[in-house]
């Protein structure tokens, strides 16, 4: 029979992982945190920095999805979150990102949610490949 050797923690030491719960940002530093790596282009978020696989370090990542909804819970309703897949290594991962209202209410269109995959948002925003 296996023992579990962990300690349950109690009292005032909390662990160091416990400073990852929550922010105390206000929501002008919540706009300006995301204006500044984020962009919205045709009714859809794009990084202003490198996308790179945080398992392998490769640049050959692909936007698989966009996923917009809306919370009731919290100050700033709207949300997308984004997916990211490493072409080489296939690891996916996510950002979640807070948007503006207008935004939210645009892509939803009265839905709770609504989710675009590449392939459509490549279709809708066009490009070079597009």
């Amino acid at each position: 029979m296996a023992h579990n050797n962990h300690k349950i923690r109690e009292g005032a030491d909390l662990p160091p992982s416990y400073k990852y719960l929550g922010h105390n940002l206000s929501e002008e530093e919540i706009e300006k945190n995301i204006d500044n790596h984020w962009e919205i282009y045709k009714n859809f978020l794009f990084p202003k920095f490198i996308i790179k696989c945080p398992i392998c370090g490769s640049e050959k990542v692909i936007l698989k999805q966009e996923r917009f909804f809306r919370r009731d819970e919290g100050r700033m309703k709207y949300r997308c979150d984004i997916a990211f897949k490493c072409s080489e290594c296939s690891n996916v991962w996510w950002f979640g990102v807070v948007i503006p209202d207008d935004l939210g209410k645009k892509q939803m269109i009265g839905n709770n949610s609504a989710t675009y995959y590449w392939r459509e948002i490549k279709e809708k925003v066009g490009g070079e490949n597009g």
